[in-house]
């Protein structure tokens, strides 16, 4: 018995004495290629000597010999066979799997510092032991720190209590959980339509008061008026009283009066004899947008049915002042008087064919020109006063004869000529 534990006693001297080569030997080597310190060394050879050993057996080409160590440092292997003691877990930069740890490859680690080397190339086993790769095997402690190696046959090793079950692959050991998911196209997409479609413009034709487009209505109300109220060329004069009016009805009177309808001539009429006889100089009642007067007004007498608004105002003409009309809104009556009337007499009267009474006389008018011949065509006429106005001329003979209903010429104060025809007697 004593004799046995003599032979293992002196197993283990010769294990650690090959120990403390092996480490000398590496770490000369390292000395050569790298920097390491004295305090580094000191604490290697501490650890060797203070380490419980445990014998593991390896074989690789990349250790001249065996080495065990308890912190692992990397250094550069050569080819061939040796043995390695190690102490406590233990990771090998050997191919083969050992009996109960896992054959490793790594780039070289150390547990205290990182350090620079070159693997060898070897196979190998270890027991419980972080390992360090040198010119034969490899020793390694409990405690490694990873280093980058330098060469083939070095591996990675991580500090563990147990040892790893299987083989490494050259590749990652694994791949990632789950590949980065990029997406092709936004998260949302827009919808096929737009939210709104704008409506088309001009989808339907413009509706028209008077069911026209505005120039077929320009054309219509001329043909109407001309040349059977008014010869074309008088409204095709411009600035002329009948184009003046006429331009008034089919651009700017607010009325909007359509061509069939039946009081478009007696409006006509209405705007002509306001142009003709300068109604924006009246005293009062002119249109206020293009009076003379910077403040017009429209007073007239009261309790004599005259009452009304301006002249060429957008509503029915038989609410102007100084007009009045039958229930069938035709005009009867249009008296101005002492209003600055001036111009001349609208050949157009006789339109008005329901008008009895027509005055413009008194001081300040001053109507100019001749009487109308057309005033014998008003066959309901009763009142002609014209008096104190500058009317030059003759009476015309067809009032005598056609207005049968005549009960007063009132033509003093003017510069008529001529004589009285005796046709005068027949009216009653």
């Amino acid at each position: 018995m004593k004799t046995l534990c003599k032979v293992q006693r002196s197993a283990v001297f010769f294990a650690v004495l090959g120990c403390y080569w092996a480490s000398a030997q590496d770490l000369k080597k390292r000395a050569n290629e790298e920097i390491v310190t004295p305090r580094e060394i000191s604490n290697d050879l501490r650890d060797i000597g203070s380490a419980d050993t445990s014998s593991s057996s390896s074989k690789g080409k990349g250790g001249k010999g065996g080495s065990s160590s308890s912190k692992s440092k990397s250094g550069k292997g050569g080819k061939g066979k040796g043995s390695s003691k190690s102490i406590k877990s233990s990771k090998s930069g050997s191919k083969e799997k050992s009996k109960s740890c896992k054959k490793s490859k790594g780039k070289g680690s150390a547990s205290d510092k990182p350090s620079k080397g070159k693997g060898g190339k070897g196979k190998g086993e270890s027991s419980k032991s972080s390992s360090k790769s040198g010119k034969g095997g490899s020793y390694s402690s409990s405690a490694s720190k990873s280093g980058i190696g330098k060469g083939k046959g070095g591996g990675s090793f991580k500090s563990s209590t147990g040892c790893l079950d299987d083989e490494p692959s050259t590749a990652p050991s694994t791949s990632p959980s789950m590949p980065p998911t990029v997406s092709s196209a936004p998260s949302e997409f827009p919808s096929s339509t737009p939210v709104g479609v704008p409506t088309p413009a001009g989808t339907s034709p413009p509706s028209h008061t008077c069911g026209v487009d505005p120039l077929t209505r320009r054309d219509m109300i001329f043909n109407i008026l001309a040349p059977v109220v008014t010869p074309a060329a008088e409204i095709n004069d411009v600035g002329s009283s009948a184009n003046l009016a006429f331009e008034w009805l089919v651009e700017d009177d607010g009325y909007f009066i359509c061509p069939d309808d039946p009081k478009l001539i007696q409006r006509y009429v209405m705007g002509k004899i306001y142009f003709q006889m300068n109604g924006d100089d009246w005293l009062q009642c002119s249109r206020p947008s293009t009076s003379n007067d910077p403040t017009p007004t429209c007073d007239v007498p009261q309790n004599q049915g005259y009452e009304g608004v301006e002249w060429l105002d957008a509503g029915n003409e038989c609410d102007w002042a100084f007009v009045k009309c039958d229930s069938n809104k035709c005009i009867t009556h249009i008296e101005v008087d002492e209003n600055l009337v001036t111009g001349t007499l609208v050949n157009e009267i006789d339109w008005l064919k329901d008008l009895q009474v027509y005055t413009m006389d008194g001081d300040p008018n001053q109507i100019a020109g001749t009487i109308p011949t057309q005033f014998g065509n008003l066959t309901d006429l009763r009142i002609l006063d014209l008096d104190e106005n500058a009317l030059t001329g003759t009476i015309p003979e067809e009032i005598y004869s056609t207005s049968a209903e005549l009960e007063e010429l009132d033509f003093d104060s003017n510069q008529l000529t001529g004589t009285i025809s005796t046709l005068i007697g027949g009216l009653t």
